[in-house]
């Protein structure tokens, strides 16, 4: 595997311009400020502990989207164990949805 030799902010603008996403959307998404995905976008800041989630949300490998690493063909390389990552990553922001909305109708049925 090698490198495809852009930066995160490059990779991210590619991956979200190949979507009808927003950088609010993305960021909404992922539960982080539009400001903080502007900087990432921008190059002001070098990587985010969202990056997995960013990467699921725009359907791109986190490797990829984190590193720049491709395959021999120069295409994202997205391994068994990165599906794996991501599944947990969705597992856990549907269980802290659900959490918020039984807390949400909980506190609603006391008023």
């Amino acid at each position: 595997m090698k490198r495809d030799g852009r930066t995160l902010a490059e990779r991210l603008r590619e991956a979200r311009g190949k979507t009808n996403l927003s950088q609010g959307d993305v960021a909404k998404a992922v539960d982080m400020s539009q400001p903080n995905y502007c900087d990432l976008e921008k190059g002001h800041q070098s990587g985010s502990v969202k990056i997995v989630e960013i990467a699921d949300i725009l359907r791109v490998s986190p490797r990829w989207l984190a590193m720049g690493i491709v395959n021999e063909n120069d295409t994202p390389a997205y391994s068994e164990i990165e599906q794996e990552i991501v599944s947990i990553f969705r597992a856990n922001r549907k269980f802290k949805k659900d959490l918020m909305d039984k807390l949400i109708d909980r506190r609603e049925s006391q008023s």
